[in-house]
């Protein structure tokens, strides 16, 4: 670790730490480097240029970020959207890496201890440095905490294990910057680059356009032969050039939903329960035990409830009770519990002295240092002041522990109960969750009638009987399918809607509306192309699916694209078919108005049009256009010429100039041309890897 042997003193403890460290270093590759000689490819997640990346290696990379991200959230847990995220980072951390060590390698480009050192306790701290050491009481980077730290890691093996992988990724990251740096170098505007780019962000259009569209002319008019589609295929070839390999799916889904028979048992049981829930002396309690949903112990307004309670509980007596209602999936009883006029939103300061600080330790000295620095607020000592000093909430301290326009149920009940029903003015310690609160309230506003209401909730699910129903209904479509093609004609006469899931790679964790389709993406890997899956089960979803292209990274086989060309040129053609029309019929082209009479198609205008622009709006995309501003007159008919969807014809009735720009006008506009330029090279230094170094995915075998 580079750090450390900066800080560490050069005793005989460091000097064994060190040797034993190098030592793991070499059995490590030694290892590292058997597992590759002696092991199967079957053990390998990827390749990359042939130099393998180990399962086993990957998976410790996961761990570890699964690591930092625990203890950077201070959560225990990571849910599956975040797992997916993790994963898919790594993996392309672990390709980056391999690859920048073998690029960089054969350039030189190299990170030293010193470097390293200046990205922590350096005159140019990382990011990732400055995030981690936070001096508590002001909310900031702090240089000597992170070097306390440092310097005591030896005595800590946990936090150790977590620097070696801060440190690692530093290293990749200055790598990846000295390297896409090295680049983008090279990378630099112009001055007639900027005085370009002036003219076409500057230069403003005002346009009538007439227009003959191509959806007017029959494709059984025109002819496009094959030999016409290989022909634009060879010219146009790096078009269809794709970096990764992708798989393209169809598929159908069979959603679970509750049935009518256990809609009705679901309020059945509401509807015996509500007599208690009438009769309860705590409602609060009993919604707890015998609802889905916890009581939320707020206020509404409203606006925040649905018919008839919106107005009902503001008229009815206290302890009325509604329902049994369907909303949101639930069946749902209601019953009034309080009302008040109370602000609609609040602002207040606090702060926050918590138990967890090593400095505290227990809630009752929490409370004794809140009542001594409230008895000091009191006294004449600035707010803000005590806040900086002692508040444990890091969020609020830049903002003097302010937190404005508030509204009901954003903070936790505690907080949320002494905003709302106390006056502006009024300190007090609260204590939560979280600790022991001072707490002022700054501001009240838009006073309005509230309500309390404890909701009895009871979900509408679909029960084990409901599953196995939807179930027969996916087998037996999925063993109805005898040849490929009975996919398609079974869906049309069964009523269902295929969709299409296009472009998954092997690193695909999502496809629209499915949940964790993961299993979907790595069988589609394995299947032959027309091959149709058995049935996938996601939980509320069953999904049988068919594999309708496998696209290898590269070059796109003709036979994928050609429908593609086909009709790119049937559009061109219709454009050379056309513009023969206009000749033979002597459609006049002299007039917008005319034209546009005579092809039975009206007129659009467009103003404010820069010369920088794509798109037109009723238009669209259309580069023809825009191509041909440059020689537009005014006032001057101009045209037919083919576009990407029709035939225009194009007059300016009005064209601003800007004035020739200034060496120093021009600087500003230089300067961000090169920024974008070399951004765009550090933004796609990934995938430009990726495409012209041998990378080989292997994620489907193992998930």
């Amino acid at each position: 670790m580079a750090i450390l042997q900066k800080l560490r003193d050069k005793g005989k403890l460091v000097a064994i730490i060190i040797g034993l460290a190098l030592l793991l270093f070499i059995l490590g590759d030694m290892l590292r480097s058997g597992r590759a000689l002696w092991g199967n490819k079957r053990f390998y997640i990827a390749e990359v240029n042939g130099k393998p990346i180990m399962y086993q290696d990957y998976q410790r990379a996961i761990d570890e970020a699964v690591d930092y991200y625990k203890t950077m959230r201070g959560q225990q847990g990571v849910d599956d959207q975040t797992m997916i995220s993790i994963r898919t980072q790594v993996w392309q951390q672990l390709i980056t890496s391999k690859l920048l060590e073998q690029l960089t390698e054969k350039d030189g480009v190299v990170v030293t201890p010193d470097e390293l050192y200046d990205m922590v306790l350096g005159d140019h701290p990382s990011p990732i440095v400055m995030q981690i050491f936070v001096n508590p009481k002001t909310g900031r980077f702090d240089r000597n905490f992170a070097r306390q730290v440092l310097m005591n890691l030896n005595r800590d093996p946990k936090l150790e294990k977590f620097w070696i992988y801060i440190e690692k990724n530093l290293k990749i990251q200055r790598l990846s910057e000295k390297y896409s740096n090295l680049l983008s170098k090279a990378m630099m505007a112009t001055t007639n680059d900027a005085k370009e780019n002036y003219y076409e962000r500057s230069k403003i259009y005002d346009l009538d356009i007439a227009y003959y569209p191509y959806k007017k002319i029959s494709d059984s008019l025109i002819d496009v032969t094959n030999s016409e589609i290989n022909d634009y295929y060879e010219k146009y070839k790096e078009h269809f050039y794709q970096s990764v390999e992708t798989r393209q799916i169809m598929y159908i889904t069979f959603n679970v939903k509750p049935s009518h028979d256990d809609s009705t048992k679901v309020l059945d049981k509401i509807t015996q329960l509500k007599s208690e829930f009438e009769k309860t002396q705590d409602p609060v309690e009993y919604v707890n035990i015998n609802g889905d949903e916890q009581f939320q112990d707020r206020y509404y307004t409203k606006k925040d409830l649905t018919p008839p309670l919106d107005s009902l509980f503001f008229v009815a007596p206290i302890g009325t009770v509604y329902g049994p209602y369907i909303e949101n999936g639930y069946y749902v009883v209601a019953r009034l519990l309080d009302r008040q006029v109370r602000p609609d939103t609040v602002s207040f300061r606090h702060i926050l002295i918590s138990p967890s600080d090593p400095k505290v330790k227990t809630l009752d000295r929490a409370k004794e240092i809140a009542d001594s620095l409230m008895q000091q607020i009191k006294k004449g000592v600035k707010f803000e002041a005590v806040v900086s000093a002692y508040s444990d909430d890091k969020a609020s301290i830049p903002n003097g522990g302010k937190y404005e326009n508030v509204t009901e149920g954003q903070m936790v009940p505690e907080i949320n109960d002494f905003v709302f029903t106390h006056k502006v003015g009024y300190m007090d310690t609260v204590t939560s969750q979280y600790g022991v609160h001072i707490v002022e309230i700054t501001d009240q506003r838009s006073f309005e009638p509230k309500v309390k209401i404890a909701f009895l909730k009871l979900q509408i699910l679909p029960s084990q009987k409901t599953y196995d129903q939807v179930y027969r209904e996916a087998a037996l479509f999925r063993s109805s399918i005898k040849q490929p093609g009975d996919f398609e004609k079974l869906a049309r006469q069964k009523g269902y809607f295929p969709r299409i899931a296009s472009n998954l790679t092997k690193g695909t964790f999502t496809i629209p509306g499915l949940t964790s389709p993961r299993d979907i993406v790595h069988w589609a890997y394995k299947a032959k192309l027309g091959e149709v899956s058995n049935v996938f089960d996601l939980g509320e979803t069953y999904v049988v699916a068919k594999l309708i292209r496998i696209r290898p990274k590269g070059y796109a086989p003709l036979d994928q694209v050609k429908e593609y060309i086909r009709q790119v040129l049937l559009n061109q053609k219709k454009g050379d078919y056309i513009l023969n029309l206009i000749k033979q019929k002597n459609i006049p082209t002299n007039s917008i108005d005319a034209f546009a009479k005579a092809v039975g198609q009206p007129a659009t205008k467009a103003t404010n049009v820069p010369f920088s622009s794509y798109a037109i709006n009723g238009i669209g995309y259309e580069p023809a256009i825009f191509g041909a501003l440059d020689v537009l007159k005014l006032n001057h008919v101009f045209g037919p010429i083919k576009g990407k969807g029709a035939v225009y014809l194009l007059q300016a009735t009005s064209i601003t100039v800007p004035p020739e720009p200034t060496q120093a006008e021009l600087l500003p506009t230089q300067k961000s041309l090169t920024q974008g330029l070399r951004g765009m090279i550090n933004s796609e230094l990934f995938t430009m890897m990726m495409r012209d170094y041998k990378v080989d995915d292997y994620r489907t075998r193992f998930f």
